[in-house]
């Protein structure tokens, strides 16, 4: 009863826990980010993010239920509270990105960062199915190409995309 007299919900409890995960997150890559010199290479960005991610798995976890749980049941303080400090974060990271990798043009930052937010969201949804879906994945060998390895394929998958991106 006490947790009510600070958030009015559970969700608001959860998001005010992904407040502190998504500030430390992107701490921890902004300081990786200044203290790798020079342009990034792709294969260097990769490596930053998927290692930040394996330091904060809490943060996979919360990112993959933000939208459909987290932010459902706020009030409009606790949502937009929450949106602006993820704005900051993602203007300040996007323009650290578009100074570091030779590729990116002023906005592109950002948007990198939004497809890797619904990136993490598919792989982790994909990665920790349902305990009836993965009992099924299991028995059935032809079906196997659903197990995915959330890390081997967030970084395949992002390299994809960054290549794209250089290629433009």
């Amino acid at each position: 009863a006490t947790f009510y007299l600070y958030f009015k919900t559970k969700e608001e409890l959860f998001l005010a826990l992904q407040t502190q995960a998504f500030a430390a997150w992107f701490g921890a890559v902004d300081d990786r980010l200044r203290a790798t010199p020079g342009p990034l290479t792709t294969q260097q960005f990769v490596q930053i993010i998927d290692n930040a991610l394996v330091t904060y798995p809490q943060l996979v976890r919360l990112i993959a239920i933000l939208h459909t749980t987290l932010e459902q049941n706020i009030d409009f303080a606790a949502a937009l509270a929450f949106k602006q400090m993820l704005a900051e974060h993602v203007r300040q990271m996007g323009a650290i990105l578009e100074s570091r990798l030779p590729f990116l043009v002023a906005g592109d930052g950002a948007q990198l960062l939004l497809c890797l937010h619904a990136l993490v969201i598919g792989l982790q949804h994909m990665a920790e199915p349902a305990p009836i879906v993965a009992q099924v994945l299991d028995a059935q060998p032809d079906l196997a190409f659903f197990q995915i390895n959330f890390h081997e394929q967030f970084r395949a998958t992002l390299q994809t995309l960054l290549s794209g991106l250089a290629a433009q």
